[in-house]
């Protein structure tokens, strides 16, 4: 899965993936990001198909969204 992502400065952030109950299943940490246009890989081959809810977080924001499986 690629994630792009739009940044007004140098940041590190983490990336986490939750079940709908809110368990953490996946957590990657230290993507450096530039100021700018960013794309990140994370590798999704440890879950099983289906819904899951994300976020996307440095020092001063957080982004979330839902993630489908299907492959």
């Amino acid at each position: 899965m690629f994630v792009r992502l739009q940044a007004d400065s140098k940041s590190d952030l983490i990336f986490s993936v939750f079940s709908l109950s809110g368990m953490k299943i996946l957590s990657k940490e230290n993507f450096e990001i530039i100021r700018g246009e960013n794309t990140i890989k994370i590798n999704l081959t440890s879950l099983n198909l289906g819904i899951y809810l994300y976020s996307v977080r440095n020092n001063k924001l957080v982004f979330t969204g839902k993630l489908v499986k299907t492959e």
